[in-house]
């Protein structure tokens, strides 16, 4: 499994206004795993019309600005509660960017399968937010101007994450069957671990690559720790904006998992510790992990899950793990200059 499991520092100002609640509204985890044959993109020739100045990114045909930044910036910023002042300004401003490029690359997938996300759609997502926050929808909005955030923003974001979902469930899900015979070894396996120690635990994961990207996930890192280590509440509300570990969208839980399923870098970590720990960052092959142990409990015969439990996260896992190698694929595919 990707990341979390196994494969088979300066000081923040304590006063900043509140975050709020951003979903991931259609949210399909991340898992890496087997990949696809794809057509590829276009060639990049094409006419930028966007002020040459304001371009941060090219993408294929497409730009992400400055000005996309920005205000996506001011988004995140927000709706996490990290402090808005410029040294986490700087070490965000890199993650930020990774996620638009990916947006775009997701968004363009969408359009050459011609599928689209109506106005309404968007609107219902919103009002979902809205609600996750005890808010009318106006209220909502006019919080996020009272704050300098752009709605567009918002909605740029929304619209990615569904027709993302679309292509997920056009792409990948009738692909993967679940077999009794993947369900019973399942099961089997965890009755096997009656009696061991697991733990409930929240991921907050970073990926890296080359140097400067591991550096900036570091320095993002020692960011999130902070501002966890003073507000231990907050972790959901970063995970939902930082992590691209399964479980991003519910405050990075993970559930209940037994040293057996953790990537041996995690569990010399995790194993001993104590519910309410914070740990990390956590340096695996793939990337930088921000733990929270959240409970520790002796799995009992009355904690095994019944057989459609299992059916549903072996599904998801492989949705995982298929849409994950989809999105590579799309990303070796694609041109992708940084201005």
């Amino acid at each position: 499994m990707h990341n979390f499991l196994k494969r088979n520092s300066n000081e923040l100002p304590s006063r900043r206004k509140p975050g709020f609640r951003i979903m991931n509204i259609g949210w399909i985890p991340a898992f890496a795993g087997m990949g696809f044959f794809l057509i590829c993109l276009a060639s990049p020739s094409f006419a930028v019309t966007v002020r040459n100045e304001n371009i941060a990114v090219i993408v294929n045909d497409g730009v992400v600005t400055t000005t996309d930044i920005a205000a996506r910036m001011k988004l995140i910023m927000s709706s996490s509660g990290l402090p808005d002042v410029a040294d986490v300004r700087d070490k965000v401003r890199t993650q930020v960017t990774a996620m638009l490029t990916e947006e775009k690359i997701k968004s363009q997938e969408a359009d050459r399968l011609r599928l689209s996300v109506d106005a309404a759609d968007i609107d219902g997502a919103i009002a979902t937010i809205a609600d996750q926050n005890k808010m009318g929808s106006s209220d909502f909005q006019k919080m996020l101007q009272s704050r300098g955030i752009k709605i567009d923003s918002l909605r740029d974001q929304i619209k990615s994450q569904l027709l993302w979902a679309r292509v997920v469930a056009r792409q990948i899900r009738p692909k993967i069957t679940i077999y009794d015979r993947d369900i019973d070894a399942e099961l089997s396996r965890l009755k096997g671990m009656v009696g061991q120690t697991e733990y409930a635990l929240f991921d907050i994961f970073l990926p890296t690559g080359n140097k400067k990207e591991t550096q900036n996930a570091y320095d993002l890192a020692s960011k999130i720790m902070t501002e966890v280590k003073q507000r231990p509440a907050a972790f959901p509300a970063l995970a939902r904006q930082f992590s691209k570990a399964p479980g991003a969208q519910m405050g990075g839980a993970m559930g209940f998992v037994d040293q057996t399923q953790l990537d041996p870098d995690l569990r010399k970590i995790v194993v001993g510790a104590k519910a309410g720990a914070v740990l990390g960052p956590i340096k695996t092959h793939e990337g930088l992990h921000i733990i929270h142990v959240g409970a520790v409990r002796t799995r009992t015969e009355k904690d095994l899950p019944t057989r459609d439990d299992i059916q549903k996260r072996l599904f998801m896992e492989r949705v995982e793990r298929l849409q994950n190698a989809y999105y590579q694929d799309l990303r070796a595919s694609a041109f992708i200059q940084t201005k």
